[in-house]
């Protein structure tokens, strides 16, 4: 028997039995709490939970599903890599939209961002948009941004501005 147990050596056979049946109990064959911390695998009733649990500050609880699990994967990846360029696609692209940026001069960050359809495009999509890439930048970089909606067929392709935001992050 592999259980440890605080019984004497002279424990009687129901003693034992009683570890035995115990220690079966207690043991999992599946881990069943990996899938609640994954956001593609967690049941949708526990996706505003999870959501609080990565400590995602802006939330659009009338997001579809998929933008919500989009926004709970790149969180952690944001806040780790802030102040960096993949910090920043990732709080951009997180919230389903396409990313291009530049860096015309030291802590100023141009960005256009196009709306990839995962829902529709609203004003809490940009202020959940905002309030992210205010985490993903340096403390002292001021953000420029050109929110759009591609429109594109076989051989023709749009954009239009919605949008354009200036976010001063630091003092």
């Amino acid at each position: 028997m592999n259980a440890y147990n605080i019984l004497p050596p002279n424990r009687s056979k129901l003693e034992e039995g009683f570890i035995h049946a115990f220690d079966q109990l207690i043991r999992y064959d599946t881990d069943i709490f990996s899938a609640l911390l994954t956001p593609s695998d967690t049941p949708s009733e526990t996706v505003n939970v999870l959501a609080n649990d990565k400590g995602l500050k802006a939330w659009d609880s009338n997001a579809t599903e998929q933008l919500k699990r989009e926004q709970i994967k790149a969180a952690w990846p944001t806040r780790a890599l802030a102040g960096t360029r993949k910090g920043i696609t990732n709080a951009v692209e997180g919230n389903g939209f396409i990313a291009e940026f530049n860096v015309p001069e030291p802590f100023i960050v141009n960005i256009t961002a196009h709306h990839e359809g995962l829902s529709p495009l609203t004003t809490n999509n940009i202020n959940v948009l905002s309030a992210q890439l205010k985490e993903a930048v340096n403390g002292r970089d001021s953000i420029n941004i050109a929110v759009g909606v591609i429109a594109t067929n076989h051989e023709q392709y749009a954009m239009s501005v919605i949008t354009e935001i200036r976010i001063m992050v630091g003092p």
